[in-house]
């Protein structure tokens, strides 16, 4: 019991500074209005009871006008209570909001201040991310409820301050002293069980974000398409609900033992021990005639003040638990991303020595990159990309080349070696500096359901009025006739989800993606990196690209990742990755004459096109 006291007592105290730093998020004056609500609140049950049991006396001594005087007293509490309530529940909400707020704030700037990309994706750091962004984004048991919760305690306590003055006034001092005990016993054994409770819920965030996996697949229209396609619902249903059982079954067992014993035993300890209080504050001053009738009726309206003190208060307990343990994932998000690359949200980092709207020239030197395994991805590559040029990167699928893009991107930071920009290592102090003035063109991109303007403009938002530009960027790529169709032009949503939207081709979406980047040259971009342009293009819109591709990125220093090597041969250099290293080296000439690996691949694809 020693222990578990003190493991109760490092807990609560750690939950009270958590909660006294939220609770300054919501300003001085909000929460000094509420404290003083609080206080009022916790104030107007006592005065009911001291009003009410004065009423029955001169009730019962027959004394009219006394009885009627302490009978308004009553109503006047009851009063006061319809009035207080609703200023509780407006003076809470609003606290709530603001610290809500601050915590938001606090965990998009630690998400975007993640240098590194593998931060984000491990599945501890994960899995308090995704419990913290769906408690506050369904506004349900977020630390600003935690604080609401806190609060909410004040008229508890004054209830039971006031129920245990009444005991010792009325009784003896002992008297009051075990109503005390009692309550703040039984307090200990419930909220004990339920922060050990609260703590097991928190580690089962991996098992509720497979489950919300599973069960949003089948909003989203482009899974729900295969979903009917395949008839896989039967299965996926199957699937849900096992992982469901498993779950709750986990739940319920764990809720069993943290609730079962304890409940018991406190159960029996103050059914026992509220027993003994009733007979000596009560029953025994009752049959000795030493209590008027007002004051019998004070004393056990005080006695079972007390005696109801130790349950779970559900408008406090449940969102100071659950709501803490929201702040508890957005401070394990932060502790996660401690000595991992991660430049602060909260301080700026130094800038890299840039210079926007000029070609950065990118040099890498013994970079090593490994991912969970001892066997890196990326084995001591050494690569130059001068600045104004277009590099090419070719390779077989699990070659690394993406790897490489991250790396050169800031996305990931390498386990050993460095990317130089500028003749300066690129760092976690840099990174976001290097970013800002790179265009990136994933293979993988974004199809925000947002207006073909802000589409365009995604990489380059400072400048979204720039319409000449974005239609520029749009006329590069060949949607101009296409965006001229639109019902709004380029404020049209592209999604059908959207009122006026529209959808595009995955042909479209691709031309609209590589129009992102060139509007971000457009507006001082020194670095674009495009993987796997135009995957999703036919052959003429591949061809037309790659034609107009030293055009489209002239004095930007590019790189190009590719499987198809008859697309980058205008590159002004190609480099071959295999097995996390570059192997070869040199223009398409070059590279052709050496009779080396690009040779045999190159001859290999060019052979299916003159087949027959």
């Amino acid at each position: 019991m020693t222990a578990r006291f003190r493991r109760w007592c490092a807990h609560r105290t750690t939950a009270a500074r958590q909660i006294l730093y939220l609770t300054r998020q919501a300003g001085a004056f909000d929460v000094g209005c509420a404290l003083a609500v609080h206080l009022a609140a916790g104030l107007v049950p006592i005065v009911f009871v001291l009003a009410s049991s004065r009423a029955i006396q001169h009730v019962h001594n027959g004394s009219a006008s006394s009885a009627a005087l302490w009978l308004g007293t009553t109503a006047a509490a009851c009063l006061v209570q319809q009035i207080v309530s609703p200023l509780q529940i407006l003076l809470s909400h609003r606290i709530q909001l603001r610290v809500d707020a601050y915590c938001s704030r606090r965990l998009f700037a630690d998400a975007l201040g993640v240098t590194a990309l593998r931060d984000l994706e491990a599945p501890r750091l994960a899995n308090a991310l995704a419990d913290a962004t769906e408690s506050l984004n369904n506004e349900s048991y977020t630390p600003g409820g935690a604080v609401e919760g806190a609060l909410a305690l004040v008229p508890r306590y004054v209830q039971l301050i006031g129920a245990v003055v009444i005991v010792g006034v009325l009784g003896d001092p002992w008297s009051a002293l075990l109503a005390l005990a009692i309550a703040l016993m039984n307090r200990f054994g419930q909220t004990a069980a339920f922060s050990a409770w609260s703590a097991e819920y928190r580690a089962m965030g991996g098992d509720r974000r497979r489950m919300a996996y599973l069960r949003d697949l089948a909003s989203r229209p482009s899974v729900s398409r295969d979903i009917r396609v395949h008839r896989i619902r039967p299965w996926l249903q199957a699937r849900y609900r096992g992982d469901a059982q498993a779950y709750l079954a986990r739940l319920w067992r764990t809720r069993r033992k943290m609730f079962g014993r304890s409940f018991a035993v406190y159960a029996l300890v103050t059914t026992v021990a509220g027993t003994g209080l009733v007979i000596i504050a009560v029953v025994l001053p009752v049959l000795s005639h030493a209590l008027s009738v007002g004051s019998v009726a004070m004393l056990i309206q005080a006695v079972m003040i007390c005696m109801a003190f130790g349950v779970i208060f559900p408008e406090s307990d449940t969102k100071m638990q659950y709501g803490r343990n929201t702040w508890q994932a957005i401070l394990e998000v932060e502790r996660g991303m401690e000595g991992t690359g991660r430049a602060s949200p909260r301080q700026p980092a130094p800038a890299l020595a840039t210079r926007p709207g000029t070609a950065a020239p990118v040099a890498v030197h013994g970079l090593y990159y490994r991912y969970d395994s001892d066997t890196p991805v990326i084995r001591g590559i050494d690569l130059r990309l001068r600045a104004g040029t277009s590099t090419a990167i070719v390779g077989s699928n699990g070659a690394g080349k993406s790897t490489l893009v991250k790396l050169l991107t800031g996305l990931y930071l390498p386990d050993e070696g460095e990317v130089r920009v500028d003749g300066r290592p690129l760092d976690e102090t840099s990174v976001d500096a290097w970013q800002a003035g790179t265009a990136v063109l994933f293979q993988d991109f974004l199809r925000y359901r947002l207006t073909v303007r802000e589409n365009v403009a995604m990489q380059s938002v400072a400048h979204l009025d720039d319409t000449p530009g974005i239609l520029d960027a749009l006329a590069r790529v060949g949607l101009a006739a296409v965006v001229e169709g639109l019902p709004r032009g380029v404020d049209t949503p592209l999604s059908r989800l959207v009122a006026d939207g529209t959808e595009l081709s995955g042909g479209q979406w691709q031309r609209l993606a590589l129009a992102r980047v060139l509007f971000a040259v457009a507006h001082g971009a020194r670095f674009l990196v495009l993987d796997e342009p135009t995957a999703q293009l036919d052959a003429r819109g591949e061809a037309e690209f790659y034609n107009d591709f030293l055009e489209l990125t002239r004095g930007v220093t590019s790189l190009i990742i590719s499987h198809r090597l008859s697309s980058v041969r205008r590159a002004d250099a190609i480099g071959v990755l295999a097995g996390g290293r570059i192997t070869e080296f040199g223009t398409h000439r070059e590279l052709v004459r050496a009779g080396g690996t690009y040779q045999r691949l190159f001859a290999l694809q060019s052979q299916r096109y003159v087949e027959r």
